[in-house]
């Protein structure tokens, strides 16, 4: 049985505070609570995400998030507030849809899958308007992944720009079907199938289908090495991690830390390696 890694200040692990309740106006602050009421609702959640320090945020919260317009308009949605500071749930969102331009505005599923983000400040009407055409653009998208899984196309570039949206949307379980489409186009043996293969163990823990991550990361990395490619191999060392992170595994997140030291001694990352494995070796880290 894994040793969990402790929740109090780890990157991107998850975090619930006290909240509110859903259904009601008001706004969550804890990213599992919201994600819980979504699956058992069956709603989307619509994710301010802000900083203490974001100005234009505090002008959205008043101006936007409590006109009647958008309170009448998100009424069959769970709300959640989260500050992208909190080295917690809101952290963890910022980086899983690279939301590093405040305020940011994403609407997304039970699975933390981005249905729609705004960036920005806007009034209430352009604000709803934008909210709408990018819940559209995401129904469009869900509908052409259903007829290309039905019907694959031949075309290895248009399968890659689907599966390249969806996984920057954090669909991994749609990504993956798609990937695997693609990967008959591919030469095996050759970088460009290492990398594939890479993408699909991150569309795995995307899903959070870390058993399946961790069977396609080993395949990543044997296929890297037969490949010489160094880079990709990098990737998927610093994969490795992630999995085992976000999986609650402190061993694993541990054993694969010092893997990365000792196995890409000039990568950029290293510093950053060190520092994260130093503060997981303390006790109060892993209970």
């Amino acid at each position: 049985m894994h040793r969990k890694i402790s929740r109090l200040c780890l990157l991107t692990l998850l975090f619930a505070l006290p909240a509110g309740a859903a259904g009601t106006g008001r706004w969550l602050t804890s990213v599992d609570e919201a994600l819980t009421s979504a699956a058992k609702e069956n709603r989307f959640v619509l994710v301010d995400l802000y900083a203490e320090w974001c100005g234009w945020c505090k002008v959205l919260e008043k101006d936007v998030f409590s006109s009647p317009e958008l309170k009448a308009w998100a009424a069959d949605f769970v709300l959640l507030r989260v500050d992208v500071d909190d080295g917690a749930g809101g952290s963890a969102l910022q980086a899983r849809f690279g939301a590093f331009s405040l305020p940011t505005t994403i609407v997304m599923d039970k699975h933390r899958v981005q249905v729609a983000s705004v960036a920005g400040y806007a009034r209430t009407a352009e604000f709803l308007s934008k909210l709408e055409t990018e819940m559209a653009t995401h129904r469009a998208l869900v509908e052409y992944f259903e007829k290309m899984r039905a019907k694959p196309t031949d075309d290895p570039a248009h399968l890659q720009k689907l599966a390249e949206e969806l996984h920057a949307r954090g669909d991994g379980r749609r990504a993956v079907v798609v990937y695997e489409l693609l990967r008959r186009h591919v030469e095996p043996g050759t970088p460009r199938a290492a990398w594939l293969a890479y993408r699909v163990a991150d569309a795995y823990r995307l899903a959070a289908l870390y058993d399946d991550a961790l069977q396609a990361t080993a395949r990543a990395r044997r296929l890297a090495e037969a490949a010489h490619a160094a880079v990709v191999g990098e990737n998927v060392d610093i994969l490795s991690y992630q999995i085992a992170e976000e999986s609650g595994d402190c061993r694993g997140a541990i054993n694969s830390l010092e893997h990365f030291l000792k196995v890409h001694p000039k990568s950029s990352h290293r510093s950053r390696a060190r520092q994260t494995l130093d503060a997981l070796r303390k006790d109060d880290l892993c209970v």
